[in-house]
């Protein structure tokens, strides 16, 4: 009869603690193969890298329906599995050779709708966050796979870190900007999810406030931040306060920034300031509409070159 050994079952939950406590959640980044599509993959596996996270490769794919009388299948559903899981397969490889075999890779290929089968597999994952890719060139991709995105940044629980075309990883996400509008409460500010972002990447955070003469507003004032509320702060003291109150990193500053809109001031302020990484939170208070409505600019997600971190306010 086999004698019960405590020490091997203590060593086994001791080893299961440290991986639910210390593993770094995975990123996914769903691809179609297209340049843009690839680009954000490149800097997905590079962020992957740097905080040891697994990447997991997506590929959504439809059947294509000839629109006839008789409806018809053109390409077998088979045929297209194969064809999705082969170049997942290849994709896969080739990261793992640049990568020396360092990265932890997974690869998905699922049937459906994008919007649909990526959240499916989100649940599957509960990742850090999804990576995917924008491109600022001809109309058509503008419309089609911008719109994806956007779908996505509407309907997704889980945050959305949008990298347009060409941009690079480089030496990491070191400097990050919130979008907040400080006449508004904290009230929807996801704070855990920003702070497990800055903890893991060793980010500084600017938050950054847009307004239009508005009284607190000044051309890009920063107020380092060490647990007092800025001199610029104006009527925004009390917010400003509750927001200081919200993070855990020791880097935090606030910008009042004047601009005609939102998107403009926060793109000037990020550029200006070579900041790694914008962070909004859309559906604060409709600021998705100020934020990616094209009435009055091509929204921050079309006019930004830098990398866009959508959270949902919770």
């Amino acid at each position: 009869m086999p004698v019960f050994n405590p020490y091997k079952y203590r060593v086994a939950f001791i080893r299961l603690y440290f991986c639910m406590e210390f593993c770094m959640k995975a990123i996914i980044v769903p691809t179609d193969f297209s340049p843009a599509a690839l680009s954000a993959v490149n800097y997905a596996a590079d962020f992957a890298l740097a905080i040891n996270a697994p990447l997991v490769l997506l590929h959504v794919y439809q059947v294509p329906i000839a629109v006839t009388e008789t409806s018809t299948v053109l390409i077998p559903a088979e045929e297209l599995e194969e064809d999705a899981e082969r170049k997942l397969a290849g994709l896969a490889n080739d990261l793992k050779h640049i990568s020396s075999r360092k990265l932890q890779l997974s690869t998905e290929a699922r049937l459906g709708d994008v919007t649909d089968e990526l959240e499916l597999c989100c649940q599957k994952f509960d990742p850090l966050c999804i990576v995917m890719g924008t491109t600022g060139h001809s109309a058509f991709e503008r419309t089609v796979f911008g719109s994806t995105t956007l779908s996505v940044i509407r309907h997704s629980s889980y945050p959305v870190l949008v990298v347009p075309k060409g941009t690079e990883f480089g030496t990491g996400i070191k400097k990050s900007a919130l979008a907040w509008d400080l006449s508004k409460n904290t009230d929807g500010l996801p704070a855990a999810a920003i702070n497990e972002l800055l903890s893991v990447t060793g980010s500084s955070l600017a938050v950054v406030h847009v307004g239009k003469n508005d009284p607190a507003s000044a051309p890009v004032v920063s107020s380092p931040l060490s647990g007092s509320v800025s001199a610029d702060a104006g009527p925004h003291a009390g917010n400003e306060k509750g927001l200081l109150g919200s993070f855990s990193t020791t880097g935090v500053s606030v910008h009042h920034v004047v601009a005609d809109s939102v998107s403009a001031g926060i793109s000037s302020f990020a550029i200006e300031n070579n900041m790694d990484l914008v962070i909004t939170v859309p559906h604060q208070h409709g600021f998705f509409e100020s934020l990616f409505s094209r009435s009055a600019t091509e929204g921050l997600i079309e006019i930004s070159r830098i990398p866009v971190l959508c959270f949902h306010a919770k």
